[in-house]
Formats: C-alpha cells, structure tokens, sequence
C-alpha cells in the first residue's frame, strides 16, 4: 500500500510539475521567441543543415567532427524527418527545455521545500543564459539535458531503482550520450561520477562501489556501441567518433584563441559575484560539517558542483 501511494504521489507531483513547465516555455515563447532560434554564428546553420538533410549530410560530408555529433544528430535528424522544420524546432525545444526543468527541479526539490525549489527553478529556466544555451541549433542543448538529467537519476534514482547497477547502467548510457554530443562533456563526467559513487568512495574495495563502476562503463560503451552500429549502417564505418576525438587532442596542442586577460574582461562580469558567494558558502558548509556530509547528503554534494 505504502509503494502504491508513493507512485501515485510521484506520478501527480511529476504532471504537476510538467503543466507547469510546459506553460512556462509557452510563455517564454510568447514573451520573446528569439531564444528558440539561432540568430548568429556559422556553427549553428551547420548543425541545422544535418538535421534537416539527415543522413545524406553525414554522407556527403564524412569525417567530420561536426558529423560524429551522433548522439545529437539521430534524435534532432529523425524529428526534422517526421515533422516539417517549424514543429520539429519547436518540439525538439520543448523536449530539451522540459527535461532540462523537470530534472534541475526534481534536484532542488530533494534539499528545498517546495516553495523554493520551485522559485529557483523559474529563475534558472527564465535565466537568458540558459535559454540561449538550451535553444540554439546546436550541440549544446544535448550536453546540457544529459547533464542535468544524469543529475537528477543520481539524486532521485535510488528511490526508485531496486537494483542500483541497473540505476548506474542507465546512467552510464547518459554520460555516453553526452561524450558523443559534445566531446568536452568528459571533464565534467567524473564530477557526476563522484556524486554517483557518494558514500561507496569511502569503500572502493567493495561490491557496492565496483557495481555502479562498471554499470556506468557498460553504460557508455553500450551508446557507442548502438551509434557504432547506426554509423556503419549510414556510412559503413563504426569508429564515428574518432573525428571528435582528433579534433579534441588537435585543440589542446594549441593555445586557447579565444583567451582573454581577466583584468579586460572581470569589469563586466560583475553578474558572476552572486555564483561566487554561492559557492564560497557551499565550500566552507562542507567543511564546517566535515568529509562525511560530503559523502552522506548528496544534495549538498550536488550544490557543490552546480556551483563549480
């Protein structure tokens, strides 16, 4: 009776929640539709054009780093396929929009009561920051609804999940989905790991912890597997992913192009002191509470990261 209730409790809590974010992006929409739309940029258009042109793009051109973008590229391409390019912009907006929401909220909402969750919930979704990253034709929006949706399984998931590896198989299939969205999503995976792992890393010898270890790595080889095998079934080539990685190591040889010196460019970024104190607070929280806290209450874990 109790896990019936709990469901019902979930699956309520869960619409709720989605009506309400569903008529935030409308309103969104309505306020300013710019954010939906790439408006600058040459990137963009090429990541429009694989969509719309799915798969004869990937053919035409091949090994390209843009084209290896599979984990992207097959959802947005599918729905340009089956929709006309209007319906499919909006939906695939939507869809990012919505998951990104509902997971960053479900996140908050595990260490904030209700009112206020909810109130940083709308502030982040009605953050233009966010919006633009969320909107545009581009990478970005799959990298970020990985993230946050990895976020929130590994918040919430145990509560739900009656064999963790399972949890972590499904986790490991995000964070590849992410890798073969945007390639430098692998310096922000092992943060999500460490919050994943939470107290089993004061364990590293025990079955619990080398569990949720492999089922992430089966996880992610599982995604590149699955896009291998679409990949050699456009191109005839499985390896899709090494242009991604060519061009990875290729730019961290080089010196950084678009560097600025902080001194040109800290005046203006005065919106970044709020992030700062934020995060300072979280610091010295987990310090004051010592390493255990770190371990045993994942959603300060999680703060410390959202802050980082």
């Amino acid at each position: 009776m109790t896990i019936t209730l709990n469901k019902f409790n979930f699956r309520h809590e869960f619409v709720k929640r989605l009506v309400i974010t569903s008529l935030l992006f409308i309103t969104l929409s309505l306020i300013n539709s710019s954010w939906r739309f790439t408006r600058y940029g040459i990137d963009p258009w090429l990541y429009l054009g694989y969509m719309i042109h799915f798969p004869s793009h990937i053919l035409n051109f091949p090994d390209t780093y843009y084209g290896a973008r599979l984990a992207w590229l097959i959802p947005t391409g599918l729905t340009h396929k089956i929709f006309c390019p209007e319906i499919a912009n909006a939906l695939i907006d939507y869809t990012v929009f919505t998951t990104c929401i509902l997971s960053l909220w479900t996140v908050l909402a595990n260490f904030l009561d209700k009112y206020a969750s909810l109130i940083c919930t709308l502030i982040f979704a009605s953050s233009p920051i966010f919006l633009i990253s969320a909107g545009w034709d581009h990478y970005d929006p799959g990298a970020l609804t990985g993230y946050l949706l990895a976020l929130a399984l590994t918040i919430q998931g145990p509560k739900y999940f009656k064999h963790m590896w399972h949890l972590s198989l499904l986790i490991g299939l995000i964070y590849g989905g992410m890798l073969h969205s945007q390639i430098f999503t692998i310096v922000i995976v092992p943060s999500l790991l460490v919050i994943h792992l939470g107290k089993d890393l004061q364990k590293p010898l025990s079955w619990d912890f080398w569990m949720k270890v492999i089922g992430v790595i089966l996880g992610v080889i599982g995604t590149t597997v699955t896009l291998g095998f679409i990949s050699l079934f456009l191109t005839n080539k499985f390896w899709f992913f090494i242009p991604s990685f060519n061009t990875a190591i290729y730019y961290l040889k080089l010196s950084n192009p678009w560097y600025i010196p902080l001194k040109e460019w800290i005046p203006d970024a005065y919106w970044l002191f709020a992030i700062a104190v934020s995060f300072l607070i979280t610091i010295c929280y987990l310090i004051k509470n010592k390493t255990r806290d770190f371990f045993y209450k994942p959603s300060l874990t999680t703060l410390f990261f959202i802050g980082n």
